[in-house]
């Protein structure tokens, strides 16, 4: 699946399950604290998980590769932002995860 980027934006390989995310350095980028937290999280098999002001998505994305979690959302209420997230978990096919 492709997507069209908006000027500014870049895609980033996630190194995990072939996920990519789509990022804005102009805006903003997910940084290492992110990747740790998706690190730390315990997503049960079957449990579900919300992300409070997720950004560009990158926890909900990073949890759906590692775990067994049936439900991922991510709250956001920048719009630019938050329309950015869902662009990547339609790139990541992850709709109705």
């Amino acid at each position: 699946m492709t997507t069209e980027l908006k000027p500014g934006e870049r895609l980033d390989d996630l190194q995990r399950n072939g996920y990519k995310i789509i990022q804005d350095p102009g805006r903003f980028c997910f940084g290492m604290e992110a990747v740790l937290l998706s690190g730390f999280a315990r997503v049960k098999t079957g449990e579900h998980a919300a992300d409070l002001g997720t950004g560009t998505g990158i926890i909900p994305i990073l949890l759906r590769g590692k775990t067994e979690g049936s439900y991922f959302a991510g709250l956001e209420i920048q719009e630019e932002v938050a329309e950015m997230a869902g662009r990547s978990v339609r790139l990541n096919q992850l709709e109705n995860r």
